[in-house]
C-alpha cells in the first residue's frame, strides 16, 4: 500500500510540470536567477555551514538527488532516499559510480530500512509536510542520528497568505482545479500536490523541541512576491527586478521554512 507522502504526489508533480512548459518562453531570466540567489546558494550555505567532510548524511525524499551530489563535492559521505525515484535511482547511480560514496535507496520515509544512530545528520526539503501523522515519522528520522547529530528540515510557510491565493489561482487557470485550505491549529492544510500541510514557524520550531531537538533555528527563504513570479517576473528589466526582490533570509516571511536543529 501506498504511503501518504506518495499519495497523489506522482500524478500531480507530472501536471504540474506540464503546466509550466506550456507557459510562453520569457525575454529576461530574473526568475531563474532570482531562485539561484534567493534560494539554491542559501541552501548550499546552510549545509557547508552545519554539515562536516567526512560525516555521514542522508537525504529523505532526495529527489533527482541535486543535494547528494553537492554534498559528496564538499567531502560528506551520503544516502539518498526516496519513494518515487524515477529520476534520482539514475542521478545517484551516476554519481555512485563516479565517487564510490553515494547510495540511492528506494524507502517509505515512515518505515526506514536505516539503523538508529548511524547518520551524523539527516536533511529532508518539502517531505515531513506530506504525512498527517508526522510527529511519529519526525521521531523516527530523529533516532537515525548519534548524540549531537543535526537536522536541516524544510515546509512550506502557512504565514505566506499570498502565496496561497496564487497557488488557487495556478490551479483553477492552468488545471481547472478547485483547491480547497483547511486551517488547523499548525497552520494550513490543502491538497494541491497529494495531501500538503503549510506550518507557522511558532509550530515548526515548536514540533521540532517536542521531538527533542535543541538549539532550533528558524530561517525561511524566498521572499518573493506571487505578482513577481513567471510569466510576469521574467518580463521586467532585471535591473529593476533585482531592486524589488529581496533574496535576504526571514524567519516570518520566507515561502519555505527551514529548521537548523541539533539533537
Amino acid at each position: 500500500m501506498a504511503s501518504e507522502a506518495e499519495e497523489g504526489s506522482k500524478q500531480e508533480w507530472e501536471r504540474y510540470g506540464k503546466g509550466r512548459a506550456i507557459l510562453p518562453k520569457p525575454r529576461w531570466s530574473n526568475i531563474a536567477e532570482y531562485t539561484s540567489a534567493a534560494y539554491d546558494r542559501q541552501v548550499q550555505q546552510m549545509l557547508d555551514d552545519n554539515l562536516l567532510p567526512g560525516q555521514m548524511v542522508v537525504d529523505l525524499g532526495c529527489g533527482e538527488g541535486r543535494w547528494v551530489e553537492h554534498l559528496l563535492r564538499r567531502g560528506v559521505r551520503c544516502v539518498g532516499a526516496d519513494l518515487l525515484v524515477s529520476n534520482a535511482r539514475v542521478t545517484c547511480a551516476r554519481t555512485r559510480l563516479a565517487s564510490g560514496r553515494a547510495l540511492a535507496v528506494v524507502a517509505d520515509a515512515a518505515h526506514l530500512p536505516f539503523k538508529p544512530h548511524r547518520f551524523d545528520a539527516f536533511i529532508s526539503f518539502g517531505l515531513l509536510e506530506h504525512f498527517r501523522n508526522h510527529v511519529p515519522v519526525l521521531e523516527g528520522w530523529t533516532r537515525l542520528l548519534r548524540e549531537g547529530g543535526r537536522a536541516i528540515i524544510s515546509v512550506p510557510n502557512a504565514c505566506r497568505k499570498d502565496w496561497i491565493v496564487y497557488e488557487a489561482l495556478h490551479q483553477l487557470v492552468l488545471h481547472r482545479k478547485l483547491v480547497r485550505f483547511y486551517p488547523t491549529v499548525r497552520g494550513l492544510v490543502s491538497r494541491s500536490y497529494g495531501y500538503e500541510e503549510r506550518w507557522t514557524p511558532a509550530y515548526f520550531r515548536q514540533l521540532c523541541r517536542l521531538v527533542g531537538f535543541t538549539e532550533v533555528k528558524i530561517h525561511g527563504l524566498f521572499l518573493l512576491l506571487p505578482l513577481l513570479f513567471h510569466p510576469l517576473g521574467d518580463r521586467i528589466p532585471p535591473a529593476l527586478f533585482r531592486r524589488i526582490a529581496p533574496t535576504r533570509r526571514s524567519a516570518q516571511w520566507g515561502l519555505y521554512l527551514f529548521a537548523v536543529a541539533r539533537r
